[in-house]
């Protein structure tokens, strides 16, 4: 398989057995992260350096679990080799949710965290002509943007179509088949989580799927998932 499935899924297996330094565990309580379940198959000394967060729906929960586990990986990161956080623009208006996102990864790195913010959206064009190439571009531009903020690893949030790794296929005579941005990246570099549904859990957590499923390797279950509505900025008065 291109990303190497099979070698990635016994390094994730004995990632989750991986223990955690102390030097990471402690900026993690000063940072004041979050809990995430199964952490240690994104921490482990093998894991992979791109991670993609696919997002099906903008939700209530998931803003808040992507931004713990921001601060949770950024507390494992060297301060000179930071984490590099991209974001995808929300059309039509942002959430409530997704706002309170943003800033408590700002105030993470306002507080000392290896993190910094860019976009995930950036250089990403779409259309049925040379929709391959685009894609092409798109990692590329990612790259050069963890190049020049000197990151060794990434951490995106876009919406789940542009997150499979897998070959898409044409539907409908809106595209042609492409090959989408995260077979771009690195071989072997690549993790990708879509967003699940779990009953009695308490915190986000990482599950790793045996096989591939519909272009996603794992998910991040949350325990409730509800849509957010869009909503405008609130404006000061004039």
């Amino acid at each position: 398989m291109r990303l190497g499935f099979g070698q990635l899924g016994l390094a994730l297996a004995l990632g989750l057995l991986a223990g955690c330094s102390g030097k990471a565990t402690d900026l993690s309580v000063k940072l004041g992260c979050g809990e995430i379940d199964g952490l240690g198959v994104l921490t482990s000394e093998k894991a992979t350096a791109f991670i993609l967060v696919g997002e099906v729906i903008e939700t209530n929960e998931l803003p808040a679990a992507f931004a713990e586990l921001a601060c949770r990986l950024a507390a494992r990161q060297p301060k000179d080799k930071p984490l590099w956080v991209g974001l995808s623009d929300y059309v039509g208006g942002s959430t409530d949710a997704e706002r309170a996102m943003r800033k408590r990864l700002e105030d993470l790195i306002a507080r000392g965290a290896p993190m910094v913010l860019g976009s995930a959206s950036e250089g990403h064009t779409t259309g049925v002509s040379r929709r391959e190439e685009a894609e092409r571009l798109w990692a590329e531009d990612i790259k050069a943007r963890m190049k020049s903020a000197n990151a060794s690893r990434a951490l995106l949030l876009m919406p789940r179509f542009d997150g499979v790794a897998v070959r898409v296929t044409g539907i409908e005579g809106r595209f042609s088949d492409y090959t989408p941005m995260a077979l771009f990246l690195p071989e072997g570099q690549v993790m990708n989580l879509e967003i699940g549904q779990a009953t009695n859990i308490g915190s986000p957590t990482i599950r790793i799927y045996t096989t591939m499923r519909q272009g996603y390797m794992g998910q991040i279950a949350l325990g409730k998932v509800t849509l957010a509505e869009k909503t405008e900025p609130v404006r000061p008065p004039n």
